[in-house]
């Protein structure tokens, strides 16, 4: 479990520290796009304060009965889009580049810690395999840790093309396997350490209950008749012919 924890968080601060990058990327785009435009400044009168009309209608709201007092010249701002120099554009597709790399880099990681956390649960399962009652299981599993896989969809095509189970843990992992996906693959996983757990639990009872204790158990419940002895008694009660 140590081994699993330390793999998920190596994986999460590589992927934090590549997100703070992204992070300052993006804004360094928004910033540059941000000049993308030239302003024209115009000069506008707005109204500055109102006072009633000398008719008013007592029915219409407030607002409709009021008028401008007095006026004042504002700025107004336009912005006009402007192509772009050539050192921008360039400039825009470094900084893109460098998003799409950081991006990559991420999913890569997101993956590579969803397959450390199967691999993981993939030992739990080997280690509870029987190697008398389960050799091909074991053999597909430990074919599975020694393969390299880039994400979950790549380790579940890989699925895919694995005969049924013999062990219902084995079955139980690879439908895990299947359906899992970022968002819920510590749920998926979780129920295959408890299939283990469930599993184990039964071993235990079937080697309690063993056949001697159920013998023993059967003599206490049924009383020891010996036929003979009461055929020979039956036989010296009855009258002689």
């Amino acid at each position: 479990m140590k081994e699993k924890i330390n793999i998920v968080n190596q994986k999460l601060l590589q992927i934090k520290k590549i997100e703070s990058e992204l992070q300052n990327f993006e804004q360094q785009v928004s910033k540059l796009k941000g000049t993308f435009y030239t302003t024209y400044t115009t000069k506008k009168w707005v109204p500055d304060t109102f006072k009633m009309k000398d008719e008013v209608d007592p029915n219409a709201p407030d607002e409709f009965n009021m008028e401008p007092a007095t006026w004042k010249e504002v700025d107004e701002h336009e912005w006009v889009d402007r192509t772009p120099t050539k050192q921008e554009k360039q400039q825009l597709d470094l900084l893109k580049q460098e998003i799409r790399s950081r991006e990559e880099a991420i999913h890569k990681l997101k993956g590579e810690m969803d397959v450390a956390k199967v691999m993981y649960t993939v030992k739990a399962v080997i280690r509870y395999l029987d190697p008398t009652r389960h050799a091909r299981d074991i053999a597909n599993l430990q074919d599975l840790e020694n393969r390299s896989y880039s994400d979950l969809n790549d380790l579940q095509n890989h699925i895919n093309t694995l005969s049924h189970g013999q062990s219902s843990v084995t079955r139980k992992l690879y439908e895990a396997i299947q359906k899992s996906n970022s968002s819920n693959i510590d749920v998926k996983l979780e129920a295959v350490s408890d299939k283990i757990v469930e599993r184990e639990n039964v071993h235990k009872n079937e080697k309690s209950f063993s056949f001697e204790n159920f013998k023993n158990l059967f003599k206490k419940e049924i009383p020891r008749v010996n036929l003979d002895e009461n055929s020979e008694s039956e036989d010296k009660n009855s009258p002689m012919l």
